[in-house]
């Protein structure tokens, strides 16, 4: 075993002693680290107040999701409540530790939303709720202070690499044709799956340790599955991240949309946005099959697809269609 574990093990049990009372604030700070959080934040920005901004987190949400799910598995460590029974899950994890998807997601979008903005404000709450996200996630007993700062670092990494290289490669990519810009946000989105496929395979001859296998059952609900060889995250990302982006051009090939005028405006775009999220999310999970063999894998990347297609052109669409939103061109 790694001789610093035990040091780590034992700074959560020190915190999961002293904060106690604190853990609803914790399971708090770790819902503003979740994806499906940020699903709703995105769409938000998106749909109401700049499409720009709000697609830029969209990218970002799904890139560094994908990443950390290649990451995840390519380490394949453990958690700690694998390892050790002092540590309590209070919040059940079956995926593999480093890097902490919440540590490094929040450190991107947050980072970027702050980056963009460019205000000293904005960058305080940034930083303060980066580190309050990453916390939570040692409180939980989820995470090693190690995934928590990796995650850290990716994160804050991804964002710089966003802000120096996001204009010179989107003007770049802009001077192809639309039909040659789909194939490459595609070819982004198979090439990603194929990279966890990969690693999938170089893997094939490892097994989860059953110390790791017995630590996580211990804290597993009937409810939960523990498989943390899945690339079923890295599949959802890369196809709400095409969806996303080839929904994008086409609603930008065909005009555009204002962001909304009044209130009122914004409130509606947003349910009826987050009606057809739901009902592509929801609604195509209970039709499709799951599971990891090919036919599951295809229809999750068609779901997954939808949903990103529909946030960022069908939606919009919509609006336009019902009048609460106009073309930028008109």
């Amino acid at each position: 075993m790694d001789p610093l574990i035990p040091v780590e093990i034992q700074l959560i049990a020190f915190l999961q002693q002293i904060g106690q009372s604190w853990m609803p604030l914790m399971r708090f700070f770790t819902f503003l680290g979740k994806e499906q959080f940020y699903l709703l934040l995105m769409p938000l920005l998106y749909w109401t107040i700049d499409s720009r901004l709000g697609i830029q987190l969209g990218v970002m949400l799904t890139l560094s999701s994908s990443l950390n799910d290649l990451l995840k598995l390519g380490f394949h460590s453990p958690r700690p409540f694998w390892v050790s029974e002092t540590v309590r899950a209070v919040e059940y994890e079956g995926s593999f530790g480093i890097p902490s998807g919440h540590a490094q997601i929040s450190a991107s979008i947050w980072g970027l939303l702050a980056g963009e903005l460019k205000r000293g404000w904005i960058w305080g709450v940034a930083i303060f709720l980066t580190l309050m996200i990453g916390i939570s996630r040692l409180f939980l007993g989820v995470h090693f202070f190690r995934d928590v700062l990796s995650g850290w670092l990716i994160g804050a990494l991804l964002v710089w690499v966003f802000l120096r290289w996001e204009k010179p490669l989107t003007n770049s990519f802009k001077q192809g044709s639309y039909l040659r810009q789909n194939g490459i946000l595609f070819a982004i989105s198979v090439g990603i799956i194929l990279i966890g496929v990969f690693e999938r395979w170089f893997l094939r001859n490892w097994q989860v340790p059953a110390e790791w296998m017995g630590g996580a059952l211990a804290s597993q609900t009937a409810s939960e599955s523990f498989n943390p060889m899945t690339i079923s995250g890295v599949i959802a990302s890369a196809a709400a991240f095409f969806g996303l982006t080839s929904g994008s051009l086409w609603i930008e090939r065909n005009g555009g949309f204002d962001k909304a005028q009044q209130v009122w405006r914004g409130l509606l775009r947003f349910l009826i946005g987050l009606i057809g999220v739901l009902a592509f999310w929801f609604g195509l999970d209970l039709l499709f099959p799951s599971g990891e063999s090919f036919i599951p894998a295809i229809l999750r990347y068609v779901r997954y697809a939808l949903v990103g297609f529909w946030i960022s052109g069908g939606a919009p669409w919509i609006f336009i269609r019902l009048s609460i939103a106009k073309k930028r061109s008109v």
